[in-house]
């Protein structure tokens, strides 16, 4: 955080385009502080911002389409979700899960089948 301003972080001026990225070194408590966010995960001290260009965004969404029709029974194709691990929190691209898996918005104790990044 930057000193002295509570729950504001100082990175870049101007905008971020998709298909680039965006480091802003942070504990991880600050980084949960940020609330919900699209995009951006947190690994070795760092909040990774990656915004997707529109073509990766529709490459993501159509093959998700393709997985979701293809998924097994008790497993479903979900996109922008997060999975932590013990070395941070992930928000893959897609992710093949169990459809039973808990309804948390960070899977901590179900590995997914399949990531996609």
């Amino acid at each position: 955080m930057a000193a002295g301003r509570s729950g504001t972080v100082e990175a870049v001026s101007g905008g971020l385009r998709g298909g680039s990225s965006l480091r802003i070194p942070m504990s991880f408590d600050d980084f949960v502080a940020l609330g919900e966010t699209k995009h951006h995960e947190w690994y070795d001290g760092t909040c990774i911002v990656n915004p997707p260009s529109r073509r990766h965004a529709v490459a993501a969404m159509k093959l998700a389409r393709l997985l979701e029709d293809h998924c097994p029974e008790g497993l479903t194709a979900i996109a922008e979700w997060g999975w932590s691990t013990a070395s941070g929190l992930f928000e893959p691209d897609i992710m093949v899960i169990a459809i039973d898996a808990p309804d948390v918005t960070v899977l901590e104790s179900v590995a997914p089948v399949l990531i996609v990044e």
